[in-house]
């Protein structure tokens, strides 16, 4: 199991634009997954094996190893909003319903975890995305062979 921490505020995956007939990723997207993956291995992050060992009545077999993966993005509750709400999203009763989206997140996060904790994120077979406010914005990511 590998758990680690993007600090900053959550940001998603950008579309990419089109110049000349290519599409081409937001620089704003690139710096971001560059962020992940520098932070996974900081934290200590190794690069998940591409098979793994299974034991059958045939003898030891090789297969593809799959990946669960779980992400708590924590976004920071916006300043204008009144006091009594920011208390409210802080505990929990209100949720941020808000950009950036989950799916945009997780797009995010397994792409910048490409190369670093998987050879590529067809790897994951489970992914659950969580987004809740906090005082300190920041990604969590854990990260388990199944």
């Amino acid at each position: 199991m590998m758990l680690f921490t993007i600090p900053g505020e959550p940001q998603g995956k950008g579309r990419p634009r089109f110049y000349n007939g290519h599409a081409v990723t937001p620089k704003e997207t690139r710096e971001y997954e560059d962020k992940v993956k520098q932070c996974f291995f900081v934290q200590g992050g190794k690069q998940i094996p591409l098979t793994k060992t299974v034991k059958t009545s045939a003898g030891d077999r090789e297969c593809p190893q799959a990946v669960k993966v779980e992400v708590w993005a924590f976004l920071k509750p916006p300043k204008s909003s009144p006091l009594w709400k920011r208390g409210a999203m802080l505990l929990g009763v209100i949720m941020p319903t808000k950009k950036p989206d989950v799916d945009n997140i997780g797009k995010i996060i397994l792409d910048g975890l490409n190369g670093a904790a998987w050879q590529d994120d067809s790897a994951v077979v489970d992914l659950t995305i969580h987004k809740c406010y906090d005082k300190d914005p920041r990604v969590v990511v854990e990260i388990d062979e199944i």
